[in-house]
């Protein structure tokens, strides 16, 4: 609301988005941020249901992905909270699907955008973008020529959309600070690599129990959500789409985008597993979820064709 610095690594464009949103002329000033976040995953599963209707040509499951997505508890959790997940995951969901339809149909000006896209990602919580890359990078493998030939404009456009971190040096004194001003370049890139934090010792207790724990409860959630339906159409949309030659490369994309924020995680986490820490891990795993939710829509549309086919045959 006052423009001022959130705590590491700053998070310039929530920051400055959220700054716009308060100046709604509705509601309270938390109230207009927090609309950002009810676009943000309004946004996201609408992106979900466009996946899956571009890769099922259905509406029906494609519907159906909306309804699982917008009615889970992860997404209502950050819909309904200041946060910068939301957001996260909308910038990540456009970049996954225009990144299949860069596969597609492959031109320039559609790569530069896509890149540009990415490092604006990287401006609103750049950790977890980075845990993404993975998939983002099998998901454009086809067309690493062309990004090989455009290597210097993608740099470019890579440094246009990381300008909002720009704000960090220009924040006035006075306006809030979370960790006191940025007066100087050396200070700028420690605040922004999170220095803070990975200077912090690790959880003395913290383990590889605390690990199983966070991904059973992740699991957990995930059945309790759909009564156990969700994961099992999910496991479905994955056998599906393995078993498809033209699909296994973009299923194996898929795969690590939901194991981004979790698996690889998980190493770098070194946290006891508590309430605090669960409830933040859980935030972290919104994309994932809208991830697995297109698997989702993917299993339900192989259940639909095996019931077109047996009633063809009646």
């Amino acid at each position: 609301h006052s423009l001022g610095l959130a705590h590491p690594p700053g998070y310039p464009l929530y920051v400055l988005i959220g700054h716009l949103f308060s100046y709604l002329g509705f509601l309270s000033p938390a109230l207009r941020i927090t609309f950002l976040s009810m676009l943000a995953i309004l946004g996201t599963g609408y992106l979900v249901g466009l996946t899956v209707a571009r890769l099922s040509r259905s509406v029906l499951p494609a519907c159906a992905a909306f309804l699982l997505f917008g009615t889970s508890t992860i997404a209502w959790s950050q819909a309904l909270v200041a946060e910068v997940y939301a957001l996260h995951a909308l910038l990540m969901t456009v970049l996954l699907y225009l990144g299949m339809r860069l596969r597609d149909d492959p031109s320039k000006q559609k790569l530069l955008f896509w890149f540009f896209l990415l490092a604006l990602a990287g401006c609103n919580h750049w950790p977890l973008t980075v845990l993404s890359l993975p998939a983002f990078s099998i998901l454009l493998w086809q067309q690493r020529r062309l990004i090989w030939q455009n290597r210097l404009k993608i740099l470019g456009v890579v440094l246009l959309g990381l300008s909002p971190y720009i704000h960090l040096l220009l924040i006035s004194p006075s306006s809030f600070s979370f960790s006191g001003p940025i007066d100087s370049t050396m200070a700028f890139f420690d605040y922004v690599r999170r220095r803070e934090y990975s200077s912090r010792p690790p959880s003395l207790n913290a383990g590889i129990g605390d690990s199983i724990l966070f991904i059973k409860d992740i699991i957990g959630s995930v059945a309790k959500d759909q009564w156990g339906l969700g994961l099992c159409l999910a496991a479905l949309g994955v056998r599906v789409s393995c078993a498809r030659k033209d699909r296994r490369s973009l299923a194996l994309a898929f795969g690590l985008a939901v194991l981004g924020s979790n698996l690889f995680l998980l190493p770098l986490w070194r946290s006891e597993f508590n309430i605090f820490s669960q409830d933040i891990f859980r935030s972290l795993q919104i994309f994932a979820f809208a991830v697995l939710v297109i698997f989702m829509g993917l299993g339900l549309q192989a259940i639909c064709e095996l019931f077109n086919r047996k009633a063809a045959r009646v």
